[in-house]
């Protein structure tokens, strides 16, 4: 039988978790606030998914809408050939050829610059560098045929119950056409899931999930997710840029990524800016400050 003072302690124990409970909602209404602010208060359209390491609690401003992907789609092609991989349908030191007149010229492509004007013998892992890493778009496109095409590719994500995204042109295609660009699309939220997929689901193999990591953790553009973080913060990331059309309109300025808090846990993040009228730093400063609001808040700074 309880005694008096037992039955007091008990309730103050209730008291105090419900007080600590209805001030942590608070709290997490007060960042949604934030982030939301942050997001809308431009001249363009801007989409947030982020998501805590359980998958219990996300965060979001614009989580269902279609945002064209541009480069961040070549995270996408990157599990789908590492599942080939995993598969032992392809293997990473595999070695191919890209013929001389395979190579655009007159794209981003840092292995162009490295291998100019002539035929490249590489590995699949070496494409995967160039293509996670470095954004090369001759690299992506190659990778593309060994995946067996754009359709292969999203048929593999939509396997994984990620359905809202769409993988439907190359890089070479995007270029012919604008308009193509926003034909790989996804939403934040669908963006955010796969990225807890590819950290928390084993959907690839352990050596498999470290190569992309690596690659990830050396991706270009640190000044989205990563510009306004400590500088010893832990970023895996993939950014996507489109360029500007002829009234200044950048169609996309995104990233996403898995970011590791002081304590060791993740959060996982995207940022999607379409059709945005601002200058670079600007869009680079919504992804980088919305990424910092809720480092902060979960850092307990």
């Amino acid at each position: 039988m309880l005694t008096r003072q037992t039955h007091f302690f008990f309730l103050f124990l209730v008291i105090l978790f419900s007080t600590l409970s209805v001030h942590a909602q608070v709290a997490r209404r007060e960042l949604q606030k934030k982030i939301a602010a942050v997001a809308n208060a431009h001249a363009a359209t801007v989409g947030v998914t982020i998501q805590n390491a359980e998958g219990t609690e996300s965060f979001g401003v614009n989580g269902d809408h279609h945002f064209a992907m541009q480069s961040v789609y070549k995270f996408h092609l990157a599990l789908a050939l590492l599942h080939l991989v995993d598969d032992g349908k392809l293997q990473l030191e595999q070695v191919v050829t890209l013929r001389k007149e395979q190579i655009d010229t007159d794209t981003h492509s840092p292995m162009h610059d490295a291998y100019p004007d002539q035929d490249i013998t590489i590995s699949i892992k070496e494409l995967l560098r160039y293509t996670v890493s470095l954004s090369d778009n001759n690299a992506c496109d190659a990778l593309f045929q060994l995946a067996g095409g754009t359709k292969a590719v999203n048929e593999y994500i939509h396997s994984l119950q990620v359905e809202d995204v769409s993988v439907a042109a190359t890089e070479g295609e995007m270029k012919k056409d604008g308009t193509v660009q926003f034909a790989n699309w996804s939403t934040p939220r669908a963006a955010t899931r796969l990225l807890w997929l590819y950290d928390r689901a084993s959907i690839l193999s352990t050596a498999s999930h470290d190569y992309l990591w690596e690659l990830m953790m050396a991706s270009v553009k640190a000044d989205r997710l990563k510009g306004k973080l400590p500088a010893h913060a832990s970023v895996a990331h993939k950014p996507g840029t489109s360029g500007r059309d002829q009234e200044g309109i950048r169609a996309a300025f995104n990233d996403i990524g898995i970011v590791t808090l002081p304590d060791g846990s993740r959060f996982y993040i995207s940022v999607f800016i379409n059709n945005s009228k601002e200058p670079d730093e600007v869009n680079a400063g919504i992804i980088a400050d919305i990424t910092r609001l809720y480092y902060d808040f979960y850092s307990g700074k």
